[in-house]
Formats: structure tokens, C-alpha cells, sequence
């Protein structure tokens, strides 16, 4: 498997992970493939990564986006969504998506990560339950961070708007 930067031509492959990756999925919203192409379309993507596959292509997919803490303009940022083909699953392939997300962005300077979802896969991947950073809407729990240096600011997160959008 490979893991590289999204290019233009992969937009369809990339629609169609997160389609099909978490529609049932209680972590996700039901449409995250329409969020990734309004984020493109803003240019508000630090970093798109796909795992590629060959023959199969792209089986994963993930998103970067800058974050606002207390409205403020931040070096934090937010990994999602992430997706994976669901035949795909459960074999490392989220895991190694965030794993190459956490090198692109401290290569970048950035602060920290944020994320929210289930818990269990975060922690795997070095993220852990802080309660100085909240999402306003989500239960605490499913409220994931990675401090990627030492300043771990305090408040509220704000997502890109688009995030917010009825889709």
C-alpha cells in the first residue's frame, strides 16, 4: 500500500471511499464525500492523503483542515474525515492514513491534531481524551487531540464552516 497526497483526478475514488466508507457508522456524518469537496473547493485542505492499492486504487482516504480555538486563528488542526473502503477495513490502512497525516503536519510546524470519532482507534494512534480542548456539540469522549508540541492551548474548537453546512 502507498500512501501519497491527493491529486485532482482522484476526487471520484476519493467520493467513493467515503461514500461507501461509514454511511451506517454512528462516528461520521452521512455524507462526508460532499464536506471533502466543499473543503477543496474553499482551498481549506492542509493536507488530502489517499492509500493506494494497487490493482484496487484508492481504498482510503483522509483530510486536514485548519482549526479556530476561541475564534482565534490557531496552529492546531483537524484530521477528518477519514475513510476506508469497508472490505477494506480493519487492516491498518485508517492507522497508516493517520500515521502519514501526524509526519505531514509536524513537518509542517503544526501544533497539534484534534479529531473526533471513536476513541478506540484514536488512542491506538496516539491521541488521547483532553478535556482543555472541546468540540461544542460532541460527547467529550469521541473529543480526540495530539499535541505535536508542547503548547496545548484551551477552549472551544471551531471547524470550518462547511462543517457545519445541512448537506
Amino acid at each position: 500500500m502507498r500512501i501519497r497526497p491527493e491529486k485532482k483526478y482522484d476526487a471520484n475514488a476519493i467520493r467513493k471511499v467515503h461514500y461507501y466508507a461509514f454511511n451506517d457508522h454512528p462516528y461520521t456524518l452521512k455524507e462526508d464525500y460532499k464536506l471533502i469537496d466543499l473543503l477543496r473547493e474553499k482551498n481549506a485542505l492542509v493536507a488530502s492523503l489517499v492509500a493506494e492499492e494497487p490493482p484496487l486504487g484508492i481504498i482510503g482516504h483522509l483530510t486536514i483542515s485548519p482549526i479556530r480555538i476561541n475564534k482565534e486563528k490557531t496552529n492546531w488542526f483537524y484530521l477528518g474525515p477519514i475513510g476506508v473502503l469497508p472490505e477494506e477495513q480493519r487492516k491498518g490502512v485508517g492507522k497508516q492514513l493517520v500515521k502519514e497525516a501526524i509526519r505531514t503536519m509536524a513537518a509542517l510546524g503544526a501544533e497539534g491534531l484534534v479529531s473526533r470519532g471513536d476513541p478506540k482507534f484514536f488512542t491506538q494512534v496516539g491521541f488521547r481524551n483532553d478535556s482543555r480542548l472541546i468540540f461544542s456539540k460532541i460527547q467529550p469522549e469521541h473529543s480526540v487531540l495530539l499535541p505535536l508540541s508542547s503548547n496545548v492551548p484551551e477552549g472551544i474548537i471551531t471547524l470550518d464552516p462547511v462543517f457545519s453546512r445541512e448537506l
